[in-house]
């Protein structure tokens, strides 16, 4: 597997930070991942549920014991419906930050320079039935706040 880095010279913002990295793929689909969660899934078994879904993207999801702190993704089976917004309590599943582009959602990035990849690729395209969430995932760790980061620390810090 080949691992490349995109370095932002300027805020792009989430979705001209993608962008940005899809400009450096030959063609083709890839796995785009948050830099700050960690989150354990097969990513072949993403690409075949996205195949199997017919879908342009893949997003890997988290079962959390509570999504007020994130938000919520809503499904109907294997299609992404809606997003709940952060501060409803109770458990279920989360958007992991870790998603498989195929080539149309690739091409579906919008041209500007800088944009938030949520708001204009994910909300329009979850709309249009063309999002599979991917919910066969463990290990979910957000280091944005001091607990999970220790968490972290204590899992990888002498790697």
């Amino acid at each position: 597997m080949l691992l490349d880095y995109s370095i932002e010279v300027s805020p792009l913002g989430t979705g001209g930070a993608v962008r940005q990295a899809c400009s450096m793929l030959g063609g083709g689909a890839t796995h785009v991942l948050n830099g700050d969660t960690f989150l354990r899934y097969d990513l072949r078994a993403l690409e075949r549920a996205v195949q199997h879904a017919g879908a342009d993207l893949g997003m890997a999801l988290a079962r959390v014991d509570d999504v007020a702190r994130y938000g919520a993704v809503l499904r109907d089976g294997e299609r992404v419906v809606g997003f709940k917004e952060k501060g409803e309590s109770g458990p279920g599943y989360i958007n992991a930050g870790s998603y498989y582009l195929t080539p149309a959602a690739i091409q579906a990035l919008p041209p500007e320079p800088a944009f938030s990849f949520e708001s204009e690729v994910l909300a329009p395209l979850t709309l249009a039935g063309r999002v599979c969430g991917f919910d066969a995932t463990s290990g979910f760790i957000d280091i944005g706040v001091p607990e999970d980061y220790r968490r972290a620390q204590s899992l990888f810090g002498d790697a």
